[in-house]
């Protein structure tokens, strides 16, 4: 544990993160540089105009799948500190007790596998969000 109560693996995790984070966003405006309605997406044609926020992932396998095989991706495998992280996982995946053991059991079982195959491709192409003032206020 550091001083912070942070361990050392939560701070990789959290770089680790914060780095995919960063490469995976879309670039402002890129929405608002769109002049024809058709060419927005499509759950933005089923949001009130008045919406007071709407955030969307657009193409995210497409962007799963170029931050996976870009350079930089390789080279953050190839930190000390991530080979670290991923080594104490494995470690901890051998304990049916901890987080990771617990995670590894679950990804044996076959529903559990179906039901990621279903998450995965509806974030494949689309996911959205919006709220109306209720929700702002309650945020």
């Amino acid at each position: 544990m550091s001083a912070f109560g942070i361990s050392r693996l939560a701070r990789s995790w959290f770089a680790i993160l914060a780095v995919t984070a960063f490469v995976a966003c879309p670039q402002p405006g890129q929405l608002a540089a769109a002049a024809d309605a058709t060419k927005l997406p499509g759950s933005l044609q089923l949001v009130p105009h008045d919406a007071p926020f709407y955030v969307g992932l657009y193409r995210g396998k497409e962007l799963l799948d170029t931050v996976v095989n870009s350079g930089a991706f390789a080279q953050l495998q190839q930190l000390a500190f991530v080979q670290e992280a991923l080594k104490s996982i494995q470690d901890e995946a051998s304990d049916p007790d901890s987080l990771p053991g617990k995670i590894k059991a679950m990804l044996a079982d076959k529903a559990t596998c179906e039901l990621l195959d279903l998450l995965g491709d509806m974030f494949s192409q689309e996911v959205f969000v919006f709220g109306d003032a209720g929700t702002v206020e309650l945020l």
